[in-house]
């Protein structure tokens, strides 16, 4: 299922992967608006598909950031026993 999508298209997709980091970085209000484009811009679970990775990968770049040692990072991405 590949989506061809239109110049117009794809500057409202970078508007809204914008709007993710501007509402990770506090203003969570802008959070709406990248939920109701993307939602416009793709059908019911592909736009959860498209936004999910962007949410995940804002999260490790916001942890890594924080210049986080070795010891964070392996708290968190140890493997389930």
């Amino acid at each position: 299922m590949s989506h061809d999508l239109t110049l117009q298209q794809w500057a409202l997709a970078c508007l809204a992967a914008v709007g993710i980091g501007v509402s990770k970085s506090g203003l969570p209000g802008v959070s709406l608006l990248h939920v109701v484009l993307f939602a416009q811009l793709f059908p019911g679970l592909q736009s959860t598909g498209v936004v999910l990775p962007m949410l995940v990968v804002g999260d490790i770049g916001a942890v890594i950031g924080t210049h986080a040692g070795r010891g964070t990072m392996a708290v968190l991405f140890q493997t389930a026993e």
